[in-house]
């Protein structure tokens, strides 16, 4: 208690600068070695990167030879079976088309100098009930489900014509102009999807 009431603020001051110093020295150590570590980490990721990056490749080459032989699958399904899975999903109900499958044709196309040839076979969905009474209008975010996911899950069908009309247009026909705003339901004139396959 003496050496505290001897010390004059001067000196206080002097002690606790020293004390400060030491703490700040020993949190600059501190940092200089997480620093160092951190350094010594980005090194170690920086020379395996190159091994990363080819075992991604791998597993995204594994991944689309994964999903090519899923769609090679369902391409050897009955089309009907597939259209009418994918419609389901969309939530259309099968009293809502009819699925027309044509013949198989071989075509001829012209790629470039190249004449190609190959097995053409047409679906056409016709949105009509058993009476053959127009049926919808439906939702487009439905429509447009059903035609993507009946191309994304296939390697073979594509879409050839989709033609749609706006419930609120036919219904203005009788009168002057378009209505100043449209729904978003649509009655599905003509849906055809087309499927070629190479002609051994």
């Amino acid at each position: 208690m003496g050496f505290l009431r001897r010390m004059d603020f001067t000196t206080g001051m002097i002690y606790v600068g020293v004390l400060l110093c030491l703490g700040l020295g020993g949190w600059h150590l501190h940092l200089r070695g997480e620093l160092t570590r951190a350094k010594d980490a980005f090194a170690d990721l920086d020379r395996q990167l190159p091994e990363i990056e080819a075992r991604l490749k791998s597993i995204m080459e594994m991944k689309r030879e994964s999903e090519a032989a899923a769609n090679s699958d369902l391409d050897n399904t009955d089309p009907r079976s597939y259209f009418q899975s994918h419609l389901h999903g969309a939530r259309f109900a099968l009293n809502d088309y009819q699925i027309s499958i044509g013949s198989e044709q071989t075509r001829s196309f012209r790629i470039g100098k190249l004449t190609k040839r190959a097995k053409e076979t047409e679906a056409e969905i016709r949105f009509k009930d058993v009476n053959g009474r127009g049926t919808g209008p439906f939702h487009r975010q439905n429509i447009f489900k059903a035609v993507f996911d009946i191309e994304a899950h296939s390697n073979r069908w594509k879409l050839r014509e989709l033609v749609l009309k706006n419930e609120d247009v036919k219904a203005s026909r009788s009168k002057k102009g378009y209505p100043d705003e449209l729904s978003d339901r649509w009655e599905i004139d003509r849906l055809k999807f087309v499927r070629r396959d190479p002609d051994k």
